[in-house]
Parts: C-alpha cells; sequence; structure tokens
C-alpha cells in the first residue's frame, strides 16, 4: 500500500490542472485556482467535427462517419466552498453534406439527430427526454473551416429554451495542459486517448483512455481538521469500477 501513498504524494506535487474562462480572471496553476475557491473553471466550446457522426456508444460520444457533427458545449465555473452549484449544458446534432449546398436548415430537429442536454443539482432531462425538442437550426458554411450556426431550440419535456448565433470552428485535436506536461491529449472527435492524468481540489485521476475509456486509478482525498487526506482509491477497467481501496479520516489504510 505505501507504493500508492508514495505515488499519490509524486502526483500531488508534479501535476495540476489547467483551465480558462470567459467571465472572470483565473490563474493557470491548480494550486492557485485553490486559492480561488476554484475547482473548475468556466468553459465553452462551439465547434464541429468533419467525417464524424453521433455515436450511440454514451461513452465514445463520436466516431468516424459521413457528416459534419455541431458540438455546443458550456460549463459553468465550480467553487470550492459551494455545494450543489454544479451546471453544464449541450446541444449537439449532425447533418449529411450535400455537395455544392452553402446553406442547410430544419424546423424539424429530429431531422439533424438533435439533442439538447444539461445537469445541474435540478431537473435535467434523460436520455429520452433530451431528444424530445421544438425549434430551428439554420447553417451558413463560410469556408472550410468556419460556419455560422443559428440555434432555437426548447426541449418540450422540461419547458426549457436556448438560443445561439455564432460561428462554429472545426474542432483541431489538441494537447490539454497539465502543469508543464502535455500528455493529456485529444483525437479529432474530441475524445480522449492515451495516458492522462488530471486532478481537481478532491480528486487525482492517472490512467489510459481510449475513444474516451478509462482504465486506471482515481484517488480521492478529504479534508480533516483543514489537512488534506487520501480517503479511497478507485480503480477502472474500461470504464466500469472494479475495487476501490479505503482510508480513514487519518489517512491509514481500512482493513477489510
Amino acid at each position: 500500500m505505501n507504493k500508492y501513498i508514495t505515488l499519490i504524494l509524486t502526483l500531488n506535487l508534479l501535476f495540476s490542472c489547467k483551465g480558462k474562462t470567459e467571465d472572470i480572471p483565473v490563474p493557470t496553476e491548480f494550486s492557485e485556482l485553490i486559492e480561488w475557491g476554484i475547482e473548475s473553471p468556466a468553459d465553452s466550446l462551439f465547434v464541429f467535427y468533419k467525417n464524424c457522426k453521433i455515436s450511440t456508444d454514451k461513452i465514445k460520444k463520436r466516431e468516424l462517419g459521413n457528416n459534419l457533427v455541431f458540438q455546443y458545449y458550456l460549463k459553468e465555473t465550480d467553487y470550492i466552498d459551494t455545494t450543489d452549484e454544479e451546471y453544464f449544458e449541450e446541444i449537439k446534432f449532425e447533418i449529411p453534406i450535400k455537395s455544392g449546398l452553402q446553406k442547410y436548415s430544419t424546423n424539424n430537429l429530429s431531422d439533424y439527430k438533435t439533442t439538447f442536454e444539461w445537469g445541474c443539482f435540478c431537473d435535467w432531462p434523460n436520455e429520452t427526454e433530451a431528444e424530445q425538442n421544438i425549434g430551428k437550426i439554420e447553417l451558413e458554411k463560410l469556408n472550410d473551416s468556419i460556419w455560422e450556426v443559428t440555434i432555437d431550440i426548447k426541449n418540450i419535456p422540461l419547458n426549457k429554451e436556448k438560443k445561439i448565433k455564432r460561428k462554429f470552428y472545426e474542432y483541431k485535436p489538441k494537447l490539454e495542459i497539465a502543469t508543464k506536461d502535455t500528455i493529456n491529449r485529444t483525437d479529432k472527435f474530441n475524445r480522449k486517448q492515451g495516458h492522462w492524468i488530471t486532478e481537481s481540489y478532491f480528486t487525482i485521476e492517472n490512467g489510459i483512455y481510449s475513444n474516451n475509456y478509462f482504465s486506471g486509478s482515481r484517488f480521492n482525498f478529504m479534508y480533516y481538521k483543514e489537512k488534506k487526506t487520501l480517503s479511497s482509491i478507485w480503480i477502472y477497467e474500461n470504464d466500469e469500477w472494479t475495487k476501490s481501496i479505503k482510508f480513514d479520516r487519518y489517512g491509514k489504510l481500512v482493513k477489510k
């Protein structure tokens, strides 16, 4: 068990997460995020993916296909000292490309396999409800890398509305920086691939991703008398939890 504790201490010193927000200035080092009381800064995405389709595999999300898939995603700032305020929302749809056609539109959102999802400590749609929407989507191709997109959508079961009019850009694979490391890779469909190490206020994850499927360890922490201690280690294989190792409030192994 000492090897797990040694690994945690090493990771805690070496790795941190880098984030961005459109609303307030946020420092880039994780230690500074804690000082700001921020566990996870706000982020947003307005992108499309070429040669793609929406996957029926909810973990994989996207896969190789013949269409364009558009994705809007918003995640609000997560504050360490505030509970139950986490919020995200996502709209995604796909269109079959027709040669020479620059403009597309529909008043039947199911034509584009449109889903409108969000999550918070409130009402949110289940998998079926996320597909039950009315409204209109209009698109105009400005060039190979930019589309002008107008979305006017209302989720019928939960009566939630969203309007968007802005440019969507072709997604480019990137390296998300963890401290000064560049191991956290995404592919052309924005799926996590390869070795990832990420840290938040309560967790450190270290493992391998394959098309968003995670195999590795999640280290969970608690704060007792203002001291950060290891509370548990969860082991995953292909995104399935396989076992856990628990520690008491003093960081000592709990024997089964």
